[in-house]
């Protein structure tokens, strides 16, 4: 094998997913030298003990905490071991690659050699969907597929593997496959995915018509009594806004007496400072205000309308770029 054939595997065995059998977060985000050096010390006595399925994970978290060749070629020995070829041989790739980078010729080669002899036994699954809607997601054992590698041969470990598509307007669908040891190749298809019917409008008269008088009664006084407790908070934040705007201007009147630009008489600082606070209770107490009687107008105009009346309740909330508008019919 070439070295170029070499570095092709390589980013093919990405591609397809060998390396996707990790978790989606397996890169970390700081490396932790310490820490993966436990964990790959007792990685190490678990596989002296031939624990691989114990051993593997650490030597994985390991890795993640402070990539090196050498977690990466005890990983895939430890991924071999185990029997999962697929992620063995894309470890081995990437000790290659590691290695070549850091000039350790010795587990290069040998890396090169497993990676090599490995290849012939992998076993491989394609995942096949020609009638997939456009925004249809294909999953393998929960990572995203790409939809440019769908019904091409991706190598994976021995085993069980879940296949889940979905598309919003389409019933979900997911199957189970069980991948045999290689050298083999295994195909699934995914069937044409079934819209969702919507419900029928007799079915959505009799779920609103089934709810009991009690029921509507009950929201709707839930809504109307904590409605009208947002208005009142409202007017309590807006009251505290105007009184510390109020005092705010009158305390700058006070400092702007004693100061004449950045020269002040005795108190005139405080005074500025005094006017600051105010101004930034103000701002609070209005925005609090604001934002608590808009709550309770939403909540008066979605109560459900009292059972006796039957009237219909209509409310929309919108955006114009400036300010948020609440509007109601009934």
């Amino acid at each position: 094998m070439t070295d170029t054939d070499l570095r092709k595997r390589a980013r093919w065995a990405v591609a397809f997913g060998a390396m996707a059998l990790i978790s989606p977060r397996a890169k970390a985000q700081h490396t932790d030298p310490a820490t993966a050096q436990t964990l790959f010390d007792s990685a190490k006595a678990l596989m002296k003990e031939e624990r691989y399925a114990e051993a593997c994970p650490l030597l994985l978290n390991s890795q993640r905490l402070d990539p090196t060749a050498g977690t990466a070629i005890n990983l895939a020995l430890c991924y071999e071991k185990n029997g999962q070829t697929a992620s063995a041989w894309a470890r081995y790739l990437e000790t290659v690659e590691l290695a070549a980078r850091l000039g350790q010729t010795e587990r290069e080669r040998y890396a090169r050699e497993r990676a090599k002899a490995l290849a012939p036994t992998l076993s491989y699954l394609r995942i096949r969907g020609a009638d997939l809607p456009a925004a249809a997601i294909v999953q393998r054992d929960g990572v995203v597929v790409d939809r440019a590698l769908l019904s091409n041969d991706a190598p994976v470990d021995p085993g069980s593997h879940a296949i889940q598509v979905g598309a919003e307007g389409y019933k979900p669908w997911s199957t189970e496959v069980n991948v045999p040891s290689g050298p083999t190749h295994l195909d699934v298809d995914i069937p044409r995915l079934e819209r969702n019917e919507p419900p029928a409008a007799g079915d959505m008269a009799a779920d609103v018509s089934g709810a009991s008088h009690e029921d509507v009664a009950a929201s709707r006084r839930r809504h109307r009594t904590w409605g009208f407790v947002g208005l009142g908070a409202g007017a309590v934040g807006v009251g505290v806004g105007a009184f510390f705007g109020l005092r705010a201007l009158s305390q700058k009147s006070d400092a702007d007496a004693k100061c004449n630009g950045s020269l002040c008489q005795a108190g005139g600082p405080e005074l500025q400072d005094d006017a600051r606070r105010s101004a930034t209770f103000s701002t609070v107490g209005f925005g609090v205000g604001l934002v608590a009687a808009g709550v309770g107008t939403y909540l008066l105009l979605t109560a459900p309308s009292a059972p006796a009346a039957h009237s219909n309740v209509a409310t929309r909330i919108g955006f114009d770029g400036r300010s948020v508008l609440l509007e109601g019919a009934w």
